[in-house]
């Protein structure tokens, strides 16, 4: 992720875990995860208003609070949008079974962005990072680069006798076409994978969805 800096000018920290900058008419922000400061990319949105595009890159966001990820997500939509499925675990009858719909409201402390947007994303997206996905694929934002993790299913952590602890998924996260999350992920618009190696002194995938978004917003 280092390496990708390089292409950036007027590089700016907004918290330990939001970082922007720009390309000519295109801004770039990194999200590495979904705390309490990544709200602060709200702010780093707002300051790329009048941008052509923006990149959201979140390869190295693993989850958190799905409550920021739809604060941010919340920017690139003027109305209520439902974004996610999930069939939740009942106790009683040890199947799941209430289905709950869940919905993305806009953010009224930024108004709508209207340029292209896309969302960088990996392997190594998941949890509330990939309801995050979703949100944006919702809103008809652009995926690219490797499908996602896979593991979205809200575990709760529950002690054994012996002391082993097991975490227990509570509910059946899906996509709104009913598509299960769990042990599959969501897949790219556009699907771009590179071998580890290109990434020693490189970002090959930004490098090459610069490229890509340069031409298609001209």
């Amino acid at each position: 992720m280092q390496a990708g800096l390089q292409y950036m000018e007027n590089l700016t920290q907004w918290s330990n875990c939001v970082v922007s900058g720009d390309v000519g008419d295109i801004g770039y922000i990194v999200i590495a995860g979904w705390v309490n400061e990544a709200a602060k990319a709200v702010d780093a949105i707002q300051e790329f208003r009048d941008r052509r595009a923006i990149i959201i890159d979140v390869r190295p966001n693993s989850g958190g609070n799905e409550l920021i990820a739809q604060a941010v997500a919340g920017c690139f939509t003027d109305q209520a949008v439902p974004y996610a499925k999930s069939l939740v675990f009942d106790p009683e009858t040890n199947e799941f079974t209430s289905l709950n719909v869940r919905e993305l409201q806009p953010n009224r402390e930024c108004a709508a962005y209207q340029g292209a947007v896309f969302v960088l994303t990996g392997e190594k997206v998941m949890s509330s990072n990939e309801a995050f996905l979703l949100m944006m694929k919702t809103v008809g934002v652009t995926l690219i680069g490797e499908t996602s993790y896979g593991s979205s299913g809200n575990p709760n952590p529950y002690t054994l006798a012996n002391g082993l602890t097991l975490h227990v998924p509570q509910w059946q996260a899906m996509d709104m076409d009913g598509n299960l999350i769990e042990g599959k992920g969501i897949e790219p618009d556009i699907f771009l994978d590179f071998l580890p190696e290109e990434f020693v002194s490189d970002d090959p995938l930004l490098r090459k969805s610069l490229e890509m978004v340069e031409q298609w917003t001209k």
